[in-house]
């Protein structure tokens, strides 16, 4: 017989306003203290939240209501514990709680031990606070991030994508640009393509064999980097996942197309799945991308963070910390000191 359980917890949507990958931050939260007090987890994303003083429905559902099931955790991930069989398997009773709303936003608290954060709305907290502070998030996402499963038909996808849009055996260069309705207040300024520009085209003049993967959730993002680096099936180098996107940000959609609002949803996954296996990533403020960052130890260090701010000391951490750059292939000889002058010569847009 199992070890009976002392309990399992029943992790909801923290907010009505949530997207997705925000979720996921709070799954790790309520995972990690789920696991220092014994219990068992199951994840219900679905129509009821947790805000305020009383459960209510999702302003920006995106869960599929014409699904039989309406959690969006199982559309893209195994349960976080199988339970399949311990409920027979159970000697005793054993309660299923859900924290409340009080508790659950304690959960996130930048003070408590088990908060998972992809980045904080501290506008001060740049340079090396901001690094201290990715160095222990990322930590302790980490520390769970294996129960954080894709289901195989994801992971299937995944592996022919991968394949067939020519990315295997080379070195992959992933780029994320958060656009859309990313707010000041939250996660700081839009970072458009063009500061991208010059981090992208060293990357590539160093490295012939290189591919840039591109997520984005702006389709006039895409068309900026597709002009400049033309796709793969064009001659250039570029590669796309097609997922849906939309200027006015998908999550606030109203879909009602049979199967669409799942179609939004695995976009987003997929695009986080794919970035997941870059050598390097470039990013900004974004939930997607440092989810991306925590299913993939390498990336911890591998990754310049274009709103933590000092630039030239991430990059010379990546360039000391990272096995790859310390080679003295020719090639490759001049790549630190580019990197480091473009580094230099970065400036953060205002919001």
């Amino acid at each position: 017989m199992r070890t009976q359980p002392r309990g399992i917890l029943r992790v909801i949507v923290n907010h009505g306003t949530s997207g997705f990958f925000a979720g996921v931050c709070w799954v790790l939260a309520a995972l990690r203290f789920a696991l220092a007090a014994g219990l068992l987890v199951y994840v219900d994303h679905g129509p009821c939240v947790a805000c305020g003083d009383a459960p209510h429905s999702l302003a920006f559902p995106y869960y599929d209501s014409g699904l039989a099931e309406q959690s969006a955790w199982s559309y893209f991930f195994e349960p976080v514990h199988d339970l399949s069989g311990i409920v027979d398997e159970m000697s005793t009773a054993v309660d299923v709680v859900t924290l409340s709303t009080r508790a659950t936003w304690n959960l996130q608290d930048n003070t408590n031990a088990y908060h998972v954060e992809p980045y904080t709305d501290d506008s001060s907290m740049r340079g090396d606070r901001a690094h201290a502070f990715r160095k222990k998030q990322r930590a302790a996402a980490w520390s769970v991030m294996q129960a954080v499963r894709p289901l195989n038909y994801l992971r299937q996808y995944i592996d022919a994508f991968w394949h067939g849009a020519g990315l295997h055996g080379h070195f992959v260069l992933g780029v994320h640009l958060r656009g859309t309705d990313k707010r000041c207040e939250i996660g700081g300024a839009i970072i458009p393509p063009d500061r991208y520009f010059p981090f992208i085209d060293i990357f590539l003049s160093y490295f012939s064999n290189a591919r840039l993967l591109l997520a984005t959730d702006s389709p006039a993002f895409a068309s900026r980097m597709r002009a400049r680096y033309r796709p793969l099936s064009a001659g250039g180098r570029l590669v796309v996942h097609d997922s849906m996107r939309a200027e006015g940000n998908l999550l606030h959609a109203r879909l009602t197309g049979e199967g669409e609002t799942y179609a939004k949803g695995v976009g987003a996954v997929v695009d986080m799945l794919l970035l997941a296996r870059s050598d390097f990533l470039l990013l900004s403020n974004t939930a997607v991308a440092e989810t991306s960052i925590w299913m993939n130890a390498k990336l911890h260090t591998g990754s310049i963070h274009l709103q933590d701010g000092d630039l030239p000391s991430q990059v010379r951490r990546a360039l000391d910390e990272i096995s790859v750059w310390a080679g003295a292939h020719p090639a490759k000889q001049g790549f630190r000191p580019a990197l480091m002058a473009c580094a230099a010569n970065y400036s953060e847009p205002e919001c």
